[in-house]
């Protein structure tokens, strides 16, 4: 077993705020992920954030640091939330639930422990808080030494379960993106992910078709900074692929493309429903005045299908990419969606969950719940992508992904490597 020992210690927060994380999601998967990632911080970090020891070769003893103690008040809330939470994850580990996690608050540690930064500030005008902590840090003692997770090693050692791979990401190159690929590679293994894939827009065969995507002559440039990042990786596995755009008519530039490089994957995406306006472009959007709404859906998912059949990509992006700004149809788009699923259903074409509209207007993962059920009931394979376009970005919103996914009952996610597809558990 490895043994997780929460107690109030003074020192840093940083292995507190992944364990927080953890709390709130009770998955087993999650936290075992969550823990590896406060193993690995704490290795890079020459323990300065947290006490670790071995369990008779079985695992690790974690004491983890609370740093300042908040208000006794606030501290049995904390004791309530360590309480109902170690509750709900034992339940969780023994019945080996694989329902969605409850939204981690993953920005910042619980309310209760937010105040430490208040306390030391206030401390510089309070003479006597000193004094004052040091009692409130006894009494806490006494309300939270005690809290225990109990999971089973072979989580933990097996790496078994984990995130999906992150298959959506950008480099500087498409001049729009920010970072070298090697601070995403950092990033990924930062927040725990074991599976990226590089997919920057591709180039155009006129270079001055737009200018938000690589130039032809930078293709090959592109390819060395990621075999780079894959010679330097390690620990992490790093695919090679392309964002590709469909339009009609380019169906031969694409191929050119595809034969160029050993690509792991491509993704179809459509941006543009005319050969001049992109929807998604912040700088064209008042070409949506005095459009029906409908009529600009219906043409996105005209291409979207054309895309899917095709038979040119392995998975197609952002699949309701129109929505971006919340300029939605009121009329139904259930045949919209339909059209295009079945034709990615014939071809075998796998749809990702791009996270990227959770940062956008819309607010919401591309694409939309109701879209992913009808694509759930087609059995269609998916894959993860965060969008990135800067080290940040990489693995965002994939708590909310796995569990829009899970939700809606899938259980597996598709990976590639030389455009040959293999499915893995979610």
């Amino acid at each position: 077993m490895v043994q997780v020992q929460v107690l109030p210690l003074v020192g840093g927060s940083a292995v507190l705020t992944s364990v927080a994380v953890a709390l709130e999601n009770v998955v087993p998967g999650e936290f075992d992920l969550l823990l590896r990632q406060a193993v690995k911080e704490h290795e890079q970090n020459d323990a300065r954030h947290a006490d670790f020891e071995r369990d008779g070769g079985n695992g690790f003893r974690v004491r983890l640091p609370l740093g300042k103690m908040p208000p006794l008040a606030e501290a049995e809330g904390l004791k309530n939330a360590l309480v109902v939470a170690q509750h709900d994850l034992g339940v969780a580990l023994k019945q080996k639930r694989q329902g969605p996690p409850r939204r981690a608050d993953i920005d910042g540690l619980p309310e209760a422990v937010q105040h430490q930064d208040m306390l030391v500030k206030e401390r510089i005008h309070k003479p006597n808080l000193e004094q004052e902590c040091s009692s409130i840090q006894a009494q806490v003692s006494t309300l939270v030494s005690s809290f225990i997770i109990d999971i089973p090693a072979r989580w933990f050692e097996s790496g078994a379960m984990s995130w999906p791979a992150d298959y959506h990401m950008h480099t500087p190159l498409c001049r729009h993106a920010s970072g070298r690929p090697a601070e995403y590679a950092a990033r990924a293994v930062a927040v725990g992910l074991t599976e990226i894939g590089f997919s920057d827009h591709s180039p155009m065969r006129r270079d001055d078709f737009d200018n938000w995507r690589m130039r032809f002559d930078q293709l090959d440039e592109y390819v060395e900074s990621v075999r780079r990042v894959q010679k330097d990786s390690t620990g992490l596995t790093v695919r090679l692929a392309l964002e590709i755009d469909y339009l009609p008519g380019h169906e031969d530039w694409i191929r050119e493309l595809a034969a160029r490089h050993p690509w792991d994957y491509l993704i179809g995406s459509v941006h543009y429903v005319s050969d001049s306006w992109a929807v998604d472009n912040p700088e064209d959007i008042a070409k949506w005045k005095g459009r029906d709404p409908y009529e600009v859906w219906a043409a996105y998912f005209d291409r979207l299908t054309e895309a899917a059949d095709s038979g040119l990509f392995d998975i197609i992006g952002h699949a309701d990419l129109p929505k971006k700004f919340r300029i939605c149809p009121k009329e139904d788009c259930g045949p919209l969606f339909n059209r295009f699923l079945e034709s990615a259903q014939k071809k075998n074409v796998a749809i990702e969950l791009n996270t990227a509209g959770l940062r956008k207007d819309c607010q919401e993962i591309y694409p939309s719940r109701a879209f992913l059920q009808l694509a759930a009931q087609r059995n269609i394979p998916i894959t993860f992508g965060s969008d990135a376009h800067a080290p940040v970005e990489v693995g965002s919103g994939f708590v909310e992904a796995v569990a829009l996914a899970r939700s809606v009952g899938y259980n597996r996610y598709c990976r590639f490597f030389k455009r040959r597809r293999t499915e893995s558990p979610l």
